[in-house]
């Protein structure tokens, strides 16, 4: 016997015969252990499929199309996806010029993973939750594992000639939709959801690597090398960068009345004292002696679920208090939290609650609204899929457009995710422009609508950049303003982001949202220092890069202290005390025992000092706030023990849950020997603070009229 035939039937052998099958079918099998790994590891994958669990529950829809249509092909596409990968595998095998083993039976199995993976998911969730949910679940573990079984046999037994012709329609039918998806990301990624977008990226990522797997073995090409190659030299030498801001024509705010323009003052505190003068009850609380209480709100990072926990809390007490906005000055946000504060700002300034004169601070009557406008159209604008638009755009156009050595604006998906948010603002506000208002006019110091601080990085010198506020400069040297950057003063118009933009461009967390790119102006009258223009000649610095607001510090905190200390001053000489709602998490005031950090020591320790510090220094900043003597509400969240998932699409679970701890109507029992349950103190710590504010007369002129204890909304 030949030593060959030996050594194959030897376990050595086998294995060696494994692997060579395995690198011939690299391209096929390399994308579904990828794609499988995606779907067991990912938390914001695991919240997909409650999604779809949750819609499946509710009874697939025979009436609406649409509706139907994003039900089903979902399970669709993850049904053909094995088949479609065992069809591609196939197909090489036949195409080979080279003797190569046919894919049998371990490529089969690696091309069924991630649908084994979908489906173990599944259980998961049918193990973990209620009847009628677990039911449902179940019910759809069948009908993917039927369909996906049936088209299998479909490819293995049905006569070869038909087998290629429909192997080869399917092909078709999924290059149209991953062109159409290159085309519209947004309409079609909206369309079809999160799901079919990872199957549909899979098969096209599938496609391209087993056509570059047979260039390589047979005509001897490194095109997988060659299109890294490419990729890297595009962005090495900046040739290829479409995430500049949107920007539009913007007018430059009007200046407060000259009778608040002393030498000693700074912009921030003229502004300040012409905000003040126009507060309903402010003269009334002078003249009285009583100190004038304005609110300062610092809303943290964490992607959706920060924004829906800050802009459903502010809506919340706005529905039950009228007056609140009124006396809000300053919204500082970070990440998430920047969102949420952000379309509080814009519901405030598209639904008013008074009506003002332009020329001063007269008042009209003010304008009555539902009881639960505020916190209904925050639940229209967030309760939806933002995943689908920002994913749909960087796994086809956007990617695409990192192996073109020019920039093609239309790929850019930060782009994609702001008209989502813009859509879905415009569905609940449909006379509305506070999404696409320009950062500069969004505050007036007549208006009712805070101040906002939308906290970015710069990437070049790790300093804050506040992108929304009107202010020409801030009088702290460890941060800049946009109209600071750019140069925007006098009277003459010049160009800023939208409030879309500017709220997303705090939130942009690498790898889901790039980096935002700004053009520098020349170094000249109206810049602050190099570091903010550009000086041209050998320092030539024509752009500057801005990244998401919690790499500095994750709270907005920080930006509020700085605040207070620019303002303490002229506000004790006007009879006025500060309070600071800040939007946390738990973990921030009860961390525990920190959570083991040993696996992966190399890779992973700068990556988990990386996330970890930016937490940490959420406890300098707010003893920083109370150091300055301001009262801090907390107004928290319980991830201690199940954390919410980092990612723009939330399941009606993760929303309910955050529902509970913001309104669940405890009563509160917080003080020493009144603690039982650990998990009950993030309620607690929320009535505790809904009690003090209510104590500290925040609410002190609709809350005469009202319930002793505000509910902010319906008992959950």
């Amino acid at each position: 016997m030949r030593y060959g035939q030996m050594l194959g039937r030897t376990p050595l052998g086998m294995l060696r015969g494994l692997g060579q099958r395995l690198w011939a079918y690299r391209g096929v099998c390399s994308v579904s252990i990828v794609v499988a790994a995606l779907i067991l590891l990912s938390a914001q994958v695991h919240e997909i499929l409650v999604v779809e669990a949750e819609e499946w529950q509710k009874g697939p829809s025979t009436t609406d199309v649409s509706r139907a249509f994003r039900l089903y092909m979902p399970m669709i596409l993850l049904s053909l996806l094995p088949n479609y990968l065992w069809f591609l595998a196939r197909e090489l095998y036949r195409w080979r010029k080279r003797m190569i083993t046919q894919p049998g039976v371990p490529v089969l199995v690696i091309c069924a993973l991630p649908l084994l993976a979908i489906l173990a998911q599944l259980a998961r969730l049918a193990m973990a939750d209620e009847t009628d949910f677990a039911r449902t679940i179940s019910n759809l573990i069948v009908v993917i594992a039927t369909v996906s079984f049936c088209l299998a046999v479909i490819i293995w037994r049905v006569d070869l000639r038909f087998n290629r012709r429909v192997g080869w329609l399917v092909v078709a039918a999924a290059l149209l939709l991953m062109f159409l998806m290159i085309v519209e990301p947004h309409i079609w990624g909206l369309a079809l959801g999160s799901l079919s977008i990872i199957a549909l990226f899979a098969a096209m990522l599938a496609t391209v690597a087993v056509v570059a797997s047979w260039l390589e073995d047979e005509a001897g090409i490194p095109v997988t090398v060659g299109m890294i190659v490419l990729a890297v030299g595009f962005s090495w030498f900046d040739l290829n960068d479409n995430h500049y801001l949107r920007l539009v024509p913007a007018s430059v705010p009007e200046d407060p009345p000259q009778f608040h323009a002393e030498r000693d003052l700074t912009d921030i505190e003229r502004r300040f004292l012409a905000w003040l003068d126009c507060r309903p009850g402010y003269a009334e609380r002078r003249a009285t002696g009583r100190k004038y209480r304005v609110v300062l709100v610092a809303a943290q990072g964490g992607g959706l679920y920060a924004a829906y926990q800050s802009a459903s809390f502010l809506a919340g007490v706005q529905d039950e208090y009228p007056d609140f906005s009124s006396q809000v000055f300053a919204m500082s946000g970070v990440s998430g939290g920047s969102v949420g504060v952000s379309i509080f700002a814009a519901l405030l300034h598209d639904l008013p609650i008074r009506e003002v004169n332009a020329a001063d601070c007269a008042a009209a009557e003010p304008i009555p609204r539902a009881v639960t406008q505020y916190r209904d159209a925050v639940d229209q604008v967030l309760q939806q899929d933002y995943l689908s638009s920002v994913g749909a755009a960087l796994l086809f156009p956007d990617l695409l457009a990192r192996f073109w050595p020019a920039p093609i604006d239309a790929a850019d998906r930060a782009t994609a995710l702001e008209r989502a948010f813009e859509h879905h603002y415009q569905a609940a506000v449909p006379n509305g422009e506070g999404l696409t208002r320009d950062v500069l006019s969004h505050w007036d110091w007549r208006r009712d609508t805070p101040m906002l601080l939308l906290n970015t990085t710069d990437v070049s010198t790790g300093s804050r950049m506040i992108v929304s506020s009107p202010l020409p400069s801030f009088p702290h040297d460890r941060m800049a303003t946009y109209r600071q950057m750019t140069g925007c003063f006098g009277t003459d118009a010049c160009e800023a982001p939208r409030l879309s933009t500017a709220m997303l461009l705090s939130a942009r967390f690498p790898v889901v949202t790039p980096a935002g790119s700004v053009a520098l102006p020349p170094c000249g009258v109206g810049t602050a220092s190099k570091l903010l223009c550009n000086p041209g000649g050998d320092d030539e610095r024509p752009k500057a890069r801005f990244v998401d607001g919690g790499y500095y510090e994750n709270s907005g905190l920080d930006t509020i202290a700085d605040l207070v200390v620019v303002l303490k001053d002229v506000a004790d000489r006007a009879g006025v005390e500060f309070t600071v709602i800040s939007f946390e998490t738990s973990q921030n005031l009860y961390p525990g025992i920190p959570p083991r950090a040993y696996g992966l020591g190399e890779l992973g320790s700068p990556v988990r000092a990386l996330n970890s510090s930016r937490s940490a220094r959420v406890h300098p900043a707010r003893k920083r706030v109370e150091d300055l003597g301001v009262f801090l509400f907390p107004v928290l969240l319980e991830t201690r023990f199940e954390p919410y998932t980092l990612g723009w699409l939330l399941s009606q679970k993760t929303f309910s849950r955050i529902n509970q701890d913001l309104y669940d109507p405890v009563v509160c029992t917080y003080g020493p020997g009144k603690r039982v349950d650990p998990r009950v103190l993030t309620r607690e710590e929320n009535c505790r603070s809904r009690r003090n504010l209510i104590d500290f007369d925040i609410f002190e002129p609709v809350a005469k009229q009202g319930p002793a204890l505000p509910t902010f909304g319906p008992n959950l």
